[in-house]
């Protein structure tokens, strides 16, 4: 079984203002780039026969109400990994249920 499971350090705090500035050059904003990207890593996992993981849209889903990064802004503190975890956990569930 093959998991893709995008990053999730795209939604760090510290490298925001500078990513933005190059999301609104593009014409694209935070939402935009965030739907981009997961659609990117969907299309690859199918093209690998892969599943997966979307931790990097639950921590965008939840950074507004959650801490989820350490204190370098860019590597999840301990409850990101378990929201990293909960995510590929509830996908390789979700596979085994559909396999039956």
């Amino acid at each position: 079984m093959r998991i893709l499971m995008p990053g999730n350090s795209f939604t760090s705090s510290n490298q925001m203002p500078q990513m933005l500035a190059k999301l609104t050059g593009k014409g694209w904003d935070y939402d935009e780039m965030s739907r981009r990207l997961s659609d990117a890593y969907r299309k690859a996992a199918k093209e690998n026969q892969a599943l997966t993981a979307d931790a990097g849209r639950r921590f965008y889903e939840l950074s507004a109400v959650q801490t989820l990064y350490a204190a370098d802004g860019a590597h999840p503190n301990a409850a990101g990994s378990g929201i990293a975890a909960q995510t590929i956990a509830a996908v390789i569930q979700q596979h085994k249920e559909t396999q039956r």
